[in-house]
């Protein structure tokens, strides 16, 4: 009657059961939390009993693709049927390398963990509709996982860290974002850290062991990315350490300047080199507007010197009746 009426289990396996016998979970009916560690898949029973009242499950080293869990439960080989009250599910340790689509029968899953599990990609996350704690960590992934636009407005908590990830972008979906730990990534582009400026709920980032940390002023040019709105939050931490109230005045300030994409970067470039072409243009033509031919500049030069000196001679002769000219008249004695 207890083991019936029990509403927690631990199955742990440390020895190779013998061919035929069998795990088998059926007396467990009103079970909410279930621990699968080491145990072989082929040789469990009774997972889909306890499928729908299950709260918390967590399997580690057990098997290498989620279907055999999330879909076939194990040794059952059960038809599709949704998890629908399970809220909190533990994977880690697993080798699956790639996620399947029987994740879409966690319509209630609210904290999931996929730590050290060697994946490479995260596409099937799409399908959770309701997450709202992430662990990644420890795996092969080189982007921000693609989550639907309902789980990208109710995110709270995401842990990448141990990664491969290089850029941030993709990260700005997540606007209800409050955890987010990027340590020991390849992120090594001080620009890319303009994405956070979106994370106006942020409590809590750390970016440790990566590439960029090593720049001058690595701390200070982070503040500066963060939302303004930030600026309230006392309790910022940044790299397991509270921001001082002088770096908390700084929150913000180059989130302004540094909005620009990649792209929005690219069209403003091509914005300026158009001005610059044009412009370079207008001078060439005004240069060349000023610059009037060398007949122009030596003939109006020629010709007033030649009616100035007729018109001084003529003054010169009306005023001298020997026809000298008056600079060379010699004073009177």
């Amino acid at each position: 009657a207890d083991i019936v009426l029990n509403q927690n289990a631990v199955v742990s396996v440390d020895r190779i059961l013998p061919v035929g016998e069998q795990i088998n979970l059926k007396c467990f009916r009103n079970l909410c939390s279930l621990e699968l560690d080491t145990v072989p898949i082929n040789q469990l029973k009774g997972l889909q009993n306890v499928r729908p009242v299950l709260k918390y499950l967590k399997v580690s080293n057990v098997c290498s693709q989620l279907n055999e869990i999330l879909l076939k439960c194990g040794a059952d080989m059960a038809t599709e049927y949704l998890w629908e009250n399970l809220e909190t599910a533990n994977f880690s340790g697993n080798h699956l390398g790639h996620l399947d689509s029987s994740l879409r029968l966690l319509p209630a899953i609210k904290e999931l963990d996929l730590s050290y599990c060697e994946l490479v990609d995260a596409i099937s996350l799409f399908c959770l509709p309701t997450i709202t704690k992430l662990n990644l960590s420890y795996n092969q992934l080189t982007s921000m996982p693609a989550l639907s636009e309902n789980a990208s407005n109710v995110l709270q908590s995401l842990n990448l860290s141990n990664n491969l990830i290089v850029d941030l972008r993709g990260i700005e979906r997540f606007i209800t974002l409050e955890e987010l730990n990027l340590k020991g990534n390849l992120i090594s582009v001080e620009q890319t850290l303009v994405h956070l400026n979106d994370l106006a709920n942020l409590k809590n980032l750390n970016i440790l062991r990566n590439p960029v940390t090593h720049g001058l002023n690595y701390r200070n040019h982070v503040i500066r990315c963060l939302h303004s709105s930030i600026r309230s939050c006392e309790q910022f931490i940044l790299d397991d350490t509270t921001l001082l109230f002088s770096e908390r005045k700084v929150i913000g300030a180059a989130s302004g300047r540094l909005k620009l994409g990649s792209s929005s970067s690219q069209l403003l470039k091509c914005l300026i080199d158009s001005i610059n072409n044009i412009l370079k243009g207008k001078k060439t033509n005004c240069n060349r507007s000023r610059e009037p031919p060398v007949t122009q500049l030596a003939q109006p030069s020629s010709s007033f010197y030649l009616h100035k000196s007729s018109t001084e001679t003529e003054r010169e002769e009306s005023s001298s009746p020997d026809n000298t000219t008056t600079t060379n008249k010699l004073p009177p004695r």
